[in-house]
């Protein structure tokens, strides 16, 4: 949690809850700048100012306190569950709605096909991250790495050769070079697979950043 996170906090217990939201990555921060509380984004598609987030444990997880105007695009409760509870409530409990429940209806209903949305693009991003990530993996399947066994196989000859020669290894040196030769060959050809392979394992690792974002994946 940062300094600017810690300032926005909403008051206890919700500052506990959220930051059990925050660290089982069920939602992360947003910052929008100097001066302005950032926003929590729940993974149920929810957007909230910091400052107003409430828990209630009688209701379906978190909601907005009312006070205050928020800036941008927020939502009256962190999914869609609570957003429809909501609705059924005032619905059942107002048969006949007036102008400020009527408008507290179209709220939530917006609300929902709001946060539905953001899921769908949430949705539609994992998706991307999948196929860049299968077309990765077909890359490094298709890197070609050389047989390793070839050096100490060539390294054993060499060693009878040097090791078996009472008279010395001199009428050999050519082939003895041509065996180290091969040796070093594997290495040569092992360390450019590596860097390929390294290569797409960065070009993963910045796949992985761009879909974690700001979120908490340390734990689950």
């Amino acid at each position: 949690m940062t300094e600017i996170g810690n300032r926005w906090l909403p008051p206890s217990p919700h500052r506990e809850a959220v930051l059990e939201q925050i660290e089982k990555a069920r939602c992360h921060l947003e910052e929008r700048g100097h001066g302005v509380a950032p926003l929590v984004v729940f993974e149920d598609g929810g957007v909230m100012e910091l400052p107003r987030v409430r828990f209630d444990p009688k209701r379906r997880g978190f909601h907005q306190a009312e006070e205050g105007e928020g800036t941008g695009r927020q939502t009256a409760h962190c999914d869609v569950c609570g957003t429809i509870d909501e609705l059924k409530a005032l619905l059942q409990a107002n048969p006949k709605l007036e102008k400020p429940q009527l408008d507290r209806a179209l709220l939530l209903l917006d609300d929902a096909c709001y946060m539905i949305g953001r899921m769908e693009r949430r949705h539609q991003a994992y998706d991307r991250f999948g196929s860049a990530l299968a077309a990765l993996t077909e890359r490094l399947r298709a890197v070609v790495y050389p047989d390793p066994s070839v050096a100490p196989t060539k390294a054993d000859e060499i060693r009878k050769a040097i090791q078996a020669t009472p008279e010395g290894h001199a009428a050999q040196v050519p082939r003895l070079h041509e065996l180290a030769e091969a040796i070093r060959d594997v290495a040569n050809h092992q360390e450019q697979a590596m860097r390929v392979q390294k290569g797409l394992a960065i070009e993963a690792a910045r796949l992985y950043g761009d879909i974690r974002g700001a979120r908490n994946w340390e734990t689950r």
